[in-house]
């Protein structure tokens, strides 16, 4: 156990938080809220490896190493191939991926058994071990917090060793600060029962995070600071419903908005209607909105905000409506000068042929990407932030201001704008109501389902269908188990010669266009692309999609993939591949995914999963714990419901 150093916060100014930093840790008392991800159990060290357990969490293994060293290069990158043998000739294998040589070297000059920490897969009939770090016989013996680090930014070990180093000096200071914020939320007397914790002060609890005597004892701690999270999360949820939104002036126009709605050549769902009711409700009243429009991919969610911008602008108001790229922007900006060709609307996107900035700030309308974050546009009276999920806090509140209606799309909104919603921080319109029916069947593929799903994609392309594959990365590189774009470019290719296209973000936006217009007008069948296609992409025919490595997506991810299935309606098959074993807690968000099309349950799921994010009006995180405070952890839905619920009987 680490030895308690009183330390002033005074003299807490002055510690040095090295790459700490870099992972949001901006103060020394913050330190001990930089949580662990696991615990490599020490006490009884893995020696034989003559078939080991297989582990889901890490554990210390120790070994001789044996014979040389491999190092082959992919695509660029290194990868290191490396052994470890027990007493009994028996082999674990192990590999370091990117630039290992300094470690290799100074593995090369052991004479004795080599620590290594990681965790024990199979591949074939070799045991490995995976994630595999140099640990060192300090590990021996005891229970090790393991820290997530930050690629390019903070290495796992350089976090053990700032952690370990640092800890003790902060834990009083932040235990201390703890006490505060805690006390501005609920009487002291409460907050043992809401924690859960009758035996543990703050500071108890903060060396048992760090130090633990046992795994166990390490989980039980991190149980309590989900608690003491999901607590901080409720009193801000509360503190945004109890507030008063700003005053602003009414956005009122004498015509009806029904005449604006005669623009579409069909007409629109009593979803869509009462929507627009609701936005033109809201212009009117004399103070600033906030509003979630929420329905699956091809519900028609731009058509509810595109009538009600339109009402603003007659009104005399103005408005931008921000979308994630130039495609979707130019396909928004062509769709409202068709519709109100006498509307004066300007496209703003990273082009030079966008026109002079001087007249953006003049202009009622603008509808661009990002770039209308970085040019002189002034103020709006109305924002619309379409596919939401895409743009950082940051970036959302940028065009807001303090008064402007803000107006948030998404089929999958971030779980942030979930806990708002689902606490009454933040309206909904729901739009569930198709105008062309789908029938969409979702499944789990592994390897031993390769064969069936491909006679189905042959079936599909044979009928004159497209199909979508979906990887991780564009290219090769130090990971070999993902799929990546060139690879599975070449693999298809051989299937199906003369029938495959690629994009990804590496592309040039021409030759992107060019793969989706070969897909489209049937010059090719199957496109193999990144995530470039996640929104925007409508390809008529499109019946099958395939994810690769299903369990690198995230759930909000993979349902606006799903959505560019069947646009037109009918039927649609959608593949999330595994080619590798996943764990229990990835194949139970990954078969949520697949039970249901319903964005609005999975965003839910999606909340509960990675937390509910920085729920303070200044918050920037867009999941995860709350203000900032606590690092590394999720907070659990069903807590956050519980601690809202008591902070509404005791404050």
């Amino acid at each position: 156990m680490w030895h308690t150093l009183c330390v002033s916060r005074e003299q807490c100014k002055n510690i040095k938080l090295g790459r700490l930093k870099s992972v949001g840790v901006d103060a020394a008392w913050k330190v001990p809220l930089y949580m662990p991800a696991e615990y490599i159990d020490g006490r009884v060290p893995l020696t034989g490896f003559a078939n080991p357990e297989p582990s889901d969490e890490a554990i210390l293994v120790s070994g001789m190493l044996f014979a040389e060293p491999n190092t082959e290069w992919r695509n660029g990158a290194p990868m290191t191939r490396w052994a470890l043998a027990d007493a009994q000739g028996n082999l674990l294998h192990f590999s370091f991926f990117g630039d290992s040589r300094p470690v290799v070297e100074k593995l090369k000059e052991t004479r004795h058994a080599v620590w290594l920490c990681g965790k024990i897969q199979y591949f074939g009939s070799k045991p490995y071990l995976v994630q595999a770090e140099v640990a060192d016989d300090s590990f021996a013996g005891r229970v090790v917090a393991r820290y997530p680090g930050k690629r390019g930014k903070l290495s796992a070990q350089n976090a053990q060793r700032l952690m370990a180093s640092l800890v003790p000096e902060t834990v009083s200071v932040c235990a201390a600060r703890l006490r505060e914020i805690l006390g501005d939320i609920v009487p002291a007397q409460y907050v043992r029962r809401l924690l859960n914790c009758p035996r543990w002060t703050l500071d108890e609890l903060l060396y048992e995070v760090h130090s633990p005597n046992t795994p166990e004892s390490g989980y039980q701690a991190l149980a309590i600071i989900d608690r003491l999270a999901a607590l901080l999360s409720a009193a801000e949820l509360k503190q945004a419903t109890a507030a008063t939104p700003p005053a602003r002036p009414p956005i009122c126009w004498d015509g009806d908005w029904r005449m604006l709605a005669q623009a579409f050549p069909y007409p629109l769902t009593e979803e869509q209607q009462q929507g627009i009711a609701m936005l033109v409700e809201k212009f009117q009243s004399p103070c600033a909105s906030r509003t979630l429009i929420n329905g699956d991919v091809g519900t028609g969610k731009s058509i509810t905000y595109q009538v009600a911008v339109a009402y603003a602008v007659q009104a005399g108001a103005r408005a931008a409506v921000l979308l994630p790229h130039s495609r979707l922007a130019v396909q928004a900006y062509q769709e409202f000068r068709q519709l109100w060709p006498d509307l004066p609307v300007r496209l703003v996107t990273g082009s030079a042929e966008n026109g002079p900035d001087e007249d953006l700030a003049r202009l009622p309308l603008l509808i661009g990407t990002t770039a209308l974050l970085h040019r002189p546009v002034g103020e709006f009276d109305v924002v619309v932030i379409d596919e939401q999920q895409r743009y950082s806090v940051d970036q959302r509140n940028a065009l807001t201001g303090n008064t402007a209606h803000l107006i948030e799309v998404s089929a999958t909104p971030i779980p942030r704008s979930m806990a708002y919603v689902l606490y009454g921080a933040m309206d909904v319109i729901p739009i569930t109501q198709r105008h062309s029916p789908q029938n969409i069947r979702s499944s789990i593929i592994t390897p031993n389902g390769v064969r069936p799903m491909l006679d189905k994609v042959r079936t599909l392309v044979d009928a004159g269908h497209r199909i979508l594959v979906v990887c991780p990365k564009r290219t090769g590189n130090d990971d070999e188990t993902l799929s990546s774009v060139s690879r599975v470019t070449a693999r298809w290719e051989s299937l199906f010669p003369g029938r495959i296209r690629c994009a990804d973000s590496s592309m040039d936006n021409s030759v992107i266009a060019q793969a989706i217009d070969d897909i489209i007008l049937g010059r090719a069948q199957i496109l193999v692309a990144t995530t470039v296609v996640e929104t925007g992409l409508n390809i008529p025919q499109l019946r099958g999609v395939i994810v690769t490595n299903g369990d690198r997506f995230g759930v909000s991810q993979l349902h606006q993939i799903r959505g560019r299935l069947a646009r037109e309606g009918g039927d649609g098959w959608f593949w999330v591949y595994l080619p590798n074993p996943v764990g229990h807690k990835t194949m139970e968000r990954l078969q949520a995914v697949v039970s249901t099309c319903e964005g609005f349950e999975l965003s839910r799921l999606d909340m509960s999963i990675r937390g509910a994010g920085d729920l303070s009006a200044q918050g920037n995180r867009q999941h995860g714990a709350s203000d900032n405070l606590i690092y590394n952890r999720s907070v659990p839905s069903g807590l956050l419901d519980e601690m809202f619920e008591h902070l509404a009987v005791l404050t």
